[in-house]
Formats: C-alpha cells, structure tokens, sequence
C-alpha cells in the first residue's frame, strides 16, 4: 500500500479508535436504568451510535484515501483575517460563493430562453443527421461586439502595471505582471455572449498613453484568436493566441483556454504565462454566475522566477480567491500572493491593487482601420441598432459563408494532396 495512503488510514482509525474510547468513558460515567425496556433501549441506541461511527469512519477514509490516491489537496480553512480582507474589497456584483453573478433578471431571461432554444436546434440537427457545426445561436442574447474586442479589453491595467514592470528588478517586474493578469479579469466578463469572430476578422485598439492593441481571428475551426500589444514606447510587448474548448453539463458551460501568452520586455527578458477555466454555473436554474478556476503559472526563465497560484484557495471563502508564491529557481519562496480577481491583489501584504480605487484604463477604437475590423461587421451594426430580427438574418448567412469558404479549403487541400503520394511520387 502506498505510504500516505497507509499513514491516512492509520490516523483515522486511530483517531476513531480515540473517540470510541472516550464516548465508553463517558457511558460508563452514566447511571444506567435498570429494567428489561431500559436494556433493549439503550442496545438500540448503541448499535445506532456503532452504525453511525463506522458510516462516518467510512466516508471518511473513502474522502481521504481518495485524496492521497489521486494526488488532490483538502482545501485549507482561511484564517479570519483573510476572509475580512476577502470581504472589505470586493466587486459590486460578486457573489457570496464565488465569481461574479448577473444581477440583471432581463439578461438571465434571455440567456435562459436562448440556451432552451439551442438545446432543441441540437436534437433536430442530430436527427436530422447534420453537422453540429449548424447550431446557430440566436443573436438576441448576444453583445454586440465581437469576441476579439472583447480579448482587447484585458489590457485595461496595463499601463498602470506593465509600463512600471518594464522599469522594475526581475522580483518587482512579476508581481506587476501577475497583478495586471488578475486585475484585469473583470473587464472581460458579460453575461451576454460575443459575437464569434469570422476567419480574418481584425480589431485594431489604443489607450491613452499610447498603447497599441491588435487582433486577429487566425482559425476558424478550431477557433483561434490573436493579439500583439505594444505599450507606450515599446517598452514591452505582449503577444499570444489563444483556442477555445467549450464543454457542456447541465446548468454548467465550461470553456478551457489553451495557447501561449508572452510578454516580452526590452531587456530581453520574458515572462510567460498559461490560462484559467472560465465556467457559467446555473444557466437554468440557481444564481447565474461567471467563474474563473483552476491554476495559473508565470515564468521568467531568464532570471531564473516562477509564480504560480491557484484559484478556488480557501474551502470556506469565495472560490474567485486566490493565493499562491514567487519561487526562485531553487524553490525558494521569494514573495506570497494573496487576492482575488474581484477585488485585490497583496504581495506580501503590501496591496498592489484595489478595485474599489484602481480604475482601469479606457481601451478605444483606433481611427480608421482595416475594412475587416470587427466594428464593420454587418450582423453587429443591425444588432446595436436594434433590427434584432435583421441582424439574425445577416449573423446566419455570415456563418453559411464561412462554412462554404471552410468546405471549399478543405475540398482544396485534398485535392492538392490527391496530386502527390505521402512519398512525394506524383500520382
């Protein structure tokens, strides 16, 4: 038997043994009744207090066995001046339970009646015997912009933060980093979903102090979106591309991310970074929430650091809680995380960022941009002018285009490989 395992079982048996042993101390402190009645009784009672002590010592050992199996952690408990902290600075709508809840009962209706209404378009299309490719999801529950401005939006924070990290020691420049990653998650959340970008779709950006944001839809399917930031004066550039996964449960939508993020700085150095899960929870029923989870690492292999920190920190606070380190290459901690990405972040204590006093930066739309900017989008000009039923009409026949320029890329790649043998002899 594995070791930990071996040592968990031990010391609950022993620690249910302890209490056994304590509960007959104190029975046997008691007067006992006399009488046949009194005697069935208190058997009775004794087989259930039994039955109840192995059931719990079962659940018990599955829970932890299971745990020291798997390899997974029992969350820690917080200490109390964490969850005031928790609680002292946190986003207007953020939910008790963690992430950030859609106050507004039109939304919610919305997104409610359109999830009912594609999960019938699914049936129909399976039936039908149709690619799934053919879901068309109504444009009414959408924003009318496209994912890529969306995306562009993570960059509020970053002349507050990675303009300083540029001028910063290697230590100071990741904690900047990694505030300007977490500040910045709540300016992209919504609860009405983006339009998805179309094969080529651009979005050009800018910020006051001369910021630079660029973005492209480089894949269709697989959805690919990427983006190339430069900050003012070049002092640092950041760049990327990031895939979609989007898994469906009941009441549950999940989105894994998946591709690289790079922030490069004029020294040479770069710091390196992967993604969260994204998951919206009661899409039926229940509080509707947005939910960021999972774990997150951030390296500068240059001088040698590595942050990495987990969301979901704490068993009993807000799953949007965050804590984690800064380790050199030695595994040495260097500096302790502690924040949420609806509130704060403290690096040792010392608060980095407040959403109640740090404002993100506004990002605008660069003047004149390529003709395939996401603002020229037919589908999304009709939506945020009102023509719900118009802007319907144009989103699906964008979509059919895309899927017959896709089918037409495809006949044309095999076709191209129909010429030649996997050898290179030409057929």
């Amino acid at each position: 038997m594995d070791e930990t395992l071996r040592d968990v079982l031990e010391e609950e048996v022993d620690s249910s043994e302890d209490e056994h042993e304590a509960s007959a101390g104190a029975a046997d402190a008691t007067p006992k009744k006399s009488g046949w009645l009194s005697g069935i009784v208190g058997a009775v009672k004794t087989v259930g207090s039994g039955v109840k002590k192995v059931g719990g010592l079962g659940l018990g050992l599955m829970g932890k066995a299971y745990n020291a199996a798997t390899g997974k952690k029992s969350l820690p408990v917080a200490p109390e001046e964490v969850k005031q902290r928790v609680k002292s600075t946190r986003h207007k709508d953020a939910s008790d339970s963690g992430g950030i809840a859609c106050k507004d009962v039109a939304t919610v209706k919305d997104q409610r009646s359109v999830f009912s209404e594609v999960i019938k378009q699914i049936g129909k299309n399976v039936f039908a015997g149709r690619d799934l490719m053919y879901t068309t999801f109504p444009i009414r529950a959408s924003m009318g912009v496209s994912i890529l401005e969306l995306i562009s939006r993570q960059s509020s924070f970053a002349p507050r933060f990675l303009t300083r990290a540029a001028a910063s020691d290697p230590v100071e420049r990741l904690k900047l980093v990694v505030t300007n990653y977490i500040a910045g998650l709540h300016c992209t959340t919504g609860f009405r979903k983006p339009l998805n970008p179309i094969l080529g779709e651009t979005y050009q950006a800018h910020m006051d102090d001369g910021t630079q944001i660029f973005m492209e839809q480089s894949s269709h399917h697989p959805p690919v979106s990427s983006w190339h930031v430069t900050g003012a004066d070049k002092c640092y550039e950041f760049f990327g591309f990031v895939g979609y996964v989007a898994t469906f449960r009941y009441n549950k939508f999940k989105v894994l991310h998946s591709g690289p993020r790079v922030i490069r700085f004029k020294d040479g150095a770069e710091i390196t970074f992967d993604s969260p899960v994204d998951q919206y929870v009661n899409l039926f029923y229940g509080e509707v929430r947005h939910e960021t989870l999972g774990n997150m690492t951030f390296k500068d292999e240059k001088n040698g650091l590595t942050c990495h920190f987990e969301f979901q920190a704490f068993s009993d606070a807000p799953n949007d809680v965050c804590a984690g380190d800064i380790r050199d290459a030695g595994g040495n901690v260097i500096s302790r995380l502690l924040g949420s990405w609806l509130g704060f972040v403290d690096w040792d204590g010392k608060c980095y960022w407040d959403i109640n006093t740090h404002t993100p930066d506004a990002v605008h739309r660069s003047p004149n941009p390529l003709p395939s900017d996401s603002r020229y989008r037919e589908d999304a000009v009709l939506l945020n002018e009102g023509r719900l039923q118009e802007s319907q009409d144009m989103k699906t026949r964008l979509e059919e285009a895309q899927r017959r320029d896709r089918r037409l890329r495809a006949a044309a790649r095999k076709e191209a490989e129909a010429e030649h043998d996997p050898h290179g002899d030409a057929l």
